[in-house]
């Protein structure tokens, strides 16, 4: 899951390399002598795939920040810090601005979500959830 600019354009310019690689797999590999068509061809598809889940973290992220993905409703615990990063960029929030509202440093934002709120305390995720006009019911929809 892409989480913030800095992840979003590093992922960019990923799927960039991997379409300007997969074509060039296209152009070399399939036909080329001295490579088994079975191998050349499970090549391309391993870079398909890849490429295609780069494409779609990409699209989520765009989604979230043009405020138009579904927030799924939460269906595990371990959903909550998806969820929590996802209403963020869903809001146009950065990890400052966030901060900002909770009072807590950016850096600390950056911290939960680069390790989806592992250290965080229950009343630190409630902190979250709160300034991010989230509701505490059992399926923490956004309540905005």
């Amino acid at each position: 899951m892409i989480k913030n600019e800095r992840q979003y354009k590093a992922t960019k310019a990923a799927a960039a390399r991997f379409e300007r690689a997969l074509e060039e797999l296209r152009n070399r590999d399939l036909g080329a002598e001295g490579i088994h068509p079975r191998i050349a061809r499970a090549r391309i598809e391993g870079a398909e795939s890849q490429l295609e889940d780069l494409r779609r973290e990409l699209c989520e992220y765009e989604s979230l920040k043009e405020g138009t993905f579904p927030l799924d409703e939460l269906e595990r615990v371990k959903d909550i810090p998806n969820l929590l990063i996802k209403a963020r960029i869903a809001q146009q929030l950065t990890q400052k601005q966030l901060a900002s509202r909770t009072g807590l440093y950016e850096q600390q934002i950056q911290k939960y979500e680069a390790t989806n709120y592992d250290s965080a305390s229950f009343a630190r995720i409630q902190l979250v959830a709160d300034a991010l006009c989230m509701s505490s019911d059992e399926n923490m929809k956004p309540t905005v």
